[in-house]
């Protein structure tokens, strides 16, 4: 699970909390503190279900109940480093690489011939950043006889900074607007917080909304 946290115009633009998940892959070689991967993220700021008019379909008078959100995808290169490993505990900082693409979707559950659902890309901004996490085994911290468990506990934040992006942000849940209408332009500077279970098999380790691969 993934929490944002928007800042400067950013966070003025966006009146609702981003959040999603994420899946990762990550390579560690032999005993090495470094470690590179990548990861793709998807989240939310911004969810409404309304009554949707097909006028624009050609069916004045014709409603069909319509779900449209506001989301952004993420996709960033990671470079990581191992300041303390234990059996119970581990701390690491790291760097990215990559970019946010902002998109907006209009869909329904309805069977409607007169409906195709909508989907429109506004941006996409170039990022950098830096941060900080720690993995914690539960086995072994409530018992230092047992040898680690599979399972590790991650948390980790991160703090991007980025180019100039278009988004659609609506601060009004209750109108109706077009994917084209309610655009803003700024900076993409922003906080990620993470939660996720790690499950380690053999040489992997997995988790339900990260993938990291450790081959040591």
């Amino acid at each position: 699970m993934k929490v944002y946290k928007p800042h400067g115009k950013f966070n003025r633009n966006v009146t609702q909390t981003p959040f999603g998940f994420s899946f990762l892959y990550e390579h560690q070689k032999n005993e090495s503190p470094f470690s590179w991967g990548s990861e793709f993220g998807i989240a939310m700021y911004y969810n409404n279900k309304y009554d949707y008019e097909l006028i624009k379909e050609g069916y004045p008078g014709e409603f069909i109940e319509v779900d449209e959100e506001d989301c952004f995808w993420t996709l960033h290169m990671i470079g990581q480093y191992e300041f303390m490993s234990t059996p119970a505990f581990k701390s690491y900082g790291e760097v990215r690489v990559g970019m946010t693409t902002f998109f907006s979707s209009r869909t329904t559950m309805e069977e409607n011939p007169h409906f195709e659902a909508e989907f429109k890309f506004h941006g996409t901004a170039f990022n950098t950043g830096f941060g900080a996490g720690v993995m914690v085994n539960p086995s072994r911290l409530f018992s230092k006889d047992k040898e680690p468990g599979n399972i590790w506990i991650n948390f980790s934040t991160n703090v991007y900074t980025g180019s100039d992006v278009t988004y659609r942000s609506i601060s009004d849940s209750n109108a109706t607007h077009i994917l084209g209408e309610g655009k803003h332009r700024s900076l993409s500077y922003y906080t990620d917080f993470r939660l996720g279970v790690l499950f380690n098999i053999g040489d992997s380790k997995y988790t339900n909304d990260e993938l990291i691969l450790l081959n040591h």
